[in-house]
């Protein structure tokens, strides 16, 4: 199976780790593994040679974006990978996006925080959410978290929808 992860950097960080643990077991299984990365710079990387590492080139400037979601989307053409797995905030919303413009067989989306950021970042998760097959968190406290911060994200716009339909206005 050919398997492209994909991470919003490969700073030295528990998340990083992971992923690159997840890349070395995959190779031992016999399966055909890359990694892409959004932010320099590589401070970890997999232990096996046999995994392909592609930088995006993300920067700090909006502009540099546009730049990596096009390279992803060429990325995922080329490669033609049967999953891709996404890990953290920003290439989970970048892989979802970019799952519209390339064919993505199944796209996971792995959290690794019950905190993602702010409001908007949590409504760019539940607004990208059907673009993923499937959605994963690292523990059930953060699960329980991500539940409750949508539950809050829902309240205001079900009031405005309750004082909507009571008025007649739906």
């Amino acid at each position: 199976m050919k398997i492209l992860y994909m991470t919003t950097g490969l700073g030295l960080g528990g998340a990083e780790t992971q992923v690159c643990n997840l890349c070395d077991q995959f190779i031992e299984l016999g399966h055909d593994v890359s990694l892409a990365y959004l932010l320099e710079p590589q401070v970890i990387k997999p232990q096996s040679d046999q995994v392909s590492i592609y930088p995006l080139g993300l920067t700090r400037s909006p502009t540099s974006l546009f730049g990596a979601f096009y390279r992803l989307v060429k990325l995922i053409k080329i490669l033609k990978p049967d999953v891709i797995h996404t890990h953290m905030v920003h290439a989970n919303l970048i892989a979802r996006i970019a799952s519209i413009f390339a064919k993505t067989p199944v796209l996971i989306s792995t959290a690794h925080s019950a905190n993602e950021g702010s409001k908007l970042r949590m409504l760019a998760y539940r607004l990208t959410n059907p673009l993923a097959n499937m959605t994963t968190n690292v523990s059930q406290k953060a699960v329980e978290a991500f539940i409750e911060q949508e539950q809050q994200l829902l309240r205001p716009l079900i009031w405005y929808l309750t004082v909507l339909i009571r008025f007649n206005f739906l």
